[in-house]
């Protein structure tokens, strides 16, 4: 299925000098449970109503607000774009976000950098005037320890994209953010790239070693 992906800047320390640059990637629905939704504009009230109880209400806020495109030639998506390691654990890559970062309010790492970001497609993610869409709003959700945005998408632009959600097909999709350096969770070494990794990172990533400790970065 196609992919869209998200970009934004999500940082473990709030560095000056970001060192790399990750693709994560994600199903729109997993053991965790459904990460993308289309928002139904003409059935509202029992759109609203199935996602209250998960969704922040400064989400469901701005939608109704409507400070963005909308109509038969826009999709606009909820998505849980990122979710915190204490809750949720690293991803497949072996990569944790913490809350502390991902919940930071500043426009210089966390979740607001979201708003900095556009949607692409098959990660073709260097140039804004080769998006199909753009992210338009981005909350960090503290019940649910996630963070929550709201995006639109051309439909003329999106092409298959498009027809799939039409379709009522979901789709997976990436998030690129950019990073200072990897941290070990185990020896904390610092690597800026991967040829700088530690051996736990090299060789036992994901995995849990002795003293219970899982590796991550």
């Amino acid at each position: 299925m196609t992919n869209t992906i998200f970009t934004g800047s999500v940082k473990s320390s709030p560095h000056k000098h970001m060192g790399m640059i990750k693709l994560l990637h994600y199903d729109a629905e997993d053991q965790w449970g459904r990460h993308v939704h289309v928002v139904d504009f003409k059935g509202f009230n029992k759109f609203a109503s199935g996602i209250r109880e998960y969704v922040s209400p400064e989400i469901i806020k701005f939608i109704k607000e409507g400070s963005f495109p909308t109509g038969d030639d826009y999709i606009v998506t909820l998505t849980n774009v990122l979710g915190a390691s204490e809750v949720y654990s690293s991803n497949n890559n072996g990569d944790a976000f913490f809350k502390n970062a991902l919940s930071h309010p500043g426009d210089d790492y966390g979740h607001k950098t979201f708003e900095r970001g556009h949607c692409y497609l098959h990660h073709q993610n260097d140039d804004p005037r080769k998006s199909v869409g753009k992210i338009a709003f981005a909350h960090w959700n503290d019940r649910m320890a996630r963070v929550e945005t709201i995006s639109w998408i051309e439909k003329n632009k999106a092409g298959r994209f498009a027809e799939q959600i039409d379709r009522g097909e979901l789709p997976s999709v990436s998030m690129g953010c950019k990073v200072a350096y990897d941290e070990c969770s185990v020896c904390h070494n610092k690597a800026p790239n991967m040829k700088k990794y530690c051996k736990h990172l090299k060789y036992a990533m994901n995995r849990v070693l002795p003293g219970v400790k899982r590796c991550t970065r």
